[in-house]
């Protein structure tokens, strides 16, 4: 790496980490709130002593169905965070987005920590969904529009990995937060970490490519020269420029443009982003992370050592990101993701033969396996996609269509899955094997290598 690399890469610390907030805040609150069932769910027999001094409640008791509702307002909020969120940031740019972002994530957080009853906590986990749902959609944008061609890859696989340092977080946090009436603590989090995101947004500089999309080639520079060296912020600006047609500049693709009056290549790569999209939750991944400790349980019997386990699992998850984040730029992304969907693959047929046969010590080495493929491949390469193969005037309602394909997947799987699981027994695992096939000999068919290449050249791929 020769200095001006090694300049321009410090000029990236800030703008990069200040926008992976957005990415840990999901994270946080895809895992805090199997943490808190127990403390916030079962009341005790004598009040906490701050009951009567704040006001709040030690804990909001509710059935195990409400609870259910309380969880799944989580995906509601998502996915339409995940719709407006895209469009937002082509309205208001990716830093200005993130700001509004921030500031939901802070309203959230303080809601669900005054929360006494159902409907509050509901309340909550919409407005925390929409604003995890904002952020899947504008987070993979600003990282794939401020990174280096050279390292696009490396640097968005960086989303996933922080999302999974914030599951892995909350589960840490809750072991010591998880405890009657201090859960409101464990739930204020999230808005404690978006203040500090929302000092730090400040700091940092629009995306140049939103900027000349919206012609305004002189703050494009500006935000460059904070992002590069002097000169090589004067080549991508030329190239920025020349990349963003004057069709770009002008018509915006919306999602209903962009699903029915978009050149044929385009269509095909809206529906190559939203397999990815859903393949990624349709692969059982959630249910691995949701049911892991139940499963290790079965096989340890013993609590302690389960969620010992269970944690371990999450940052092996952080581990396999890490390895994807060295080799995306190296082997690329196809590879990668055919590698990750044929291993989940095997590895969910590996599960079924062992829950079939009782060899319980092999399922839980199974889902490691599993957890270890999805981590290289389908976890990171949906979202850092996002940017990649759309060009500008398309790539926010491209986004916009992704995420719901995502959030709407994830939300399916959680009203399925235990009705399933009862049904089919040991084979629980055979529909996402069977899913996975299928999505393993769709990549090896349609799926293209975006390693270097310019979404019009990918594009070009499929006219």
């Amino acid at each position: 790496m020769d200095e001006n690399e090694r300049q321009s890469t410090r000029k990236l610390i800030l703008p990069v980490t200040t926008i992976l907030f957005g990415s840990f805040g999901y994270g946080w609150n895809v895992g805090v709130m199997n943490n808190a069932k127990v403390a916030i769910q079962n009341c005790p027999e004598e009040p906490h002593h701050l009951e009567t001094t704040t006001g709040l409640k030690s804990c909001v008791a509710m059935s195990d169905v409400m609870w259910g509702v309380v969880v799944s307002a989580f995906c509601v909020g998502g996915l339409a965070g995940g719709i407006i969120g895209a469009q937002m940031a082509d309205r208001y740019g990716r830093r200005g987005t993130s700001k509004i972002v921030a500031c939901i994530f802070i309203i959230a957080g303080c809601v669900l920590m005054i929360s006494n009853n159902v409907a509050f906590l509901v309340i909550g986990r919409l407005i925390v969904g929409f604003a995890c749902g904002a952020s899947t959609a504008v987070v993979p944008l600003y990282l794939g529009e401020i990174a280096p061609p050279s390292r696009r890859g490396g640097i968005g696989t960086l989303n996933q990995m922080v999302i999974n340092v914030g599951i892995l977080a909350s589960q840490l946090a809750g072991i010591a937060l998880a405890k009657t009436f201090v859960w409101r603590l464990l739930l204020f989090i999230t808005a404690a970490v978006s203040i500090f995101q929302l000092v730090l947004l400040y700091l940092i500089p629009e995306s140049p490519r939103y900027l000349v999309m919206k012609g305004n080639e002189n703050q494009a520079r500006s935000s460059l020269q904070q992002l590069r060296d002097f000169s090589a912020a004067e080549i991508e600006l030329d190239e920025l420029v020349e990349g963003v047609s004057e069709t770009s500049k002008g018509t915006q693709y919306s999602m209903s443009s962009l699903l029915f009056n978009a050149p044929y290549g385009l269509k095909v790569l809206v529906l190559i982003a939203c397999v990815l999209h859903i393949s990624q939750q349709f692969s059982g991944i959630n249910v691995v992370f949701y049911y892991s400790t139940p499963i290790f349980i079965k096989v340890f019997n013993s609590q302690s050592v389960a969620q010992l386990l269970s944690l371990t699992l999450s940052g092996i998850n952080i581990v396999a990101v890490m390895v994807a984040t060295y080799l995306i730029d190296r082997l690329g992304r196809k590879p990668l993701l055919l590698w990750s969907s044929s291993c989940m693959t095997l590895s969910s047929v590996l599960i079924v033969i062992a829950f079939c046969t009782h060899a319980d010590k092999f399922s839980a080495l199974f889902l490691v396996f599993f957890v270890v493929s999805f981590a290289i491949g389908l976890g990171p390469i949906p979202w850092l996609l996002l940017a990649e193969l759309f060009p500008t005037n398309a790539v926010a309602s491209a986004a916009s269509i992704a995420c719901a394909s995502n959030w709407g997947s994830n939300f399916i799987i959680g009203l399925i899955y235990l009705p399933l699981a009862e049904l089919l027994g040991n084979f629980s695992f055979l529909p996402f094997a069977i899913f996975l096939g299928f999505f393993t000999l769709f990549t090896v068919k349609f799926f293209p290598e975006t390693k270097g290449k310019s979404s019009d050249l990918i594009m070009a791929e499929f006219t």
